[in-house]
């Protein structure tokens, strides 16, 4: 399954498992949804970095490469 095959998986998920007054947002496949999408973007600017075409003083690239590594987590 590609990318777009899951989040549109998730997204109807989210659609037809709302209950009375719940919010889609608030829905854990949407939440799952935006973090996938966030991961993405993640990965597409730490190649902007990598490639030298994104400013790597900037606090997101600040947040994604001087994070420390703790496999713990």
């Amino acid at each position: 399954m590609n990318k777009q095959g899951l989040i549109g998986l998730l997204e109807d998920i989210a659609k037809h498992d709302l209950t009375e007054g719940a919010e889609l947002r608030n829905h854990p496949c949407s939440i799952a949804v935006d973090a996938i999408k966030e991961a993405f973007d993640d990965i597409e600017f730490l190649k902007r970095i990598i490639s030298g075409s994104a400013n790597i003083r900037s606090k997101r690239a600040a947040m994604l490469i001087g994070l420390p590594y703790d496999p713990h987590w």
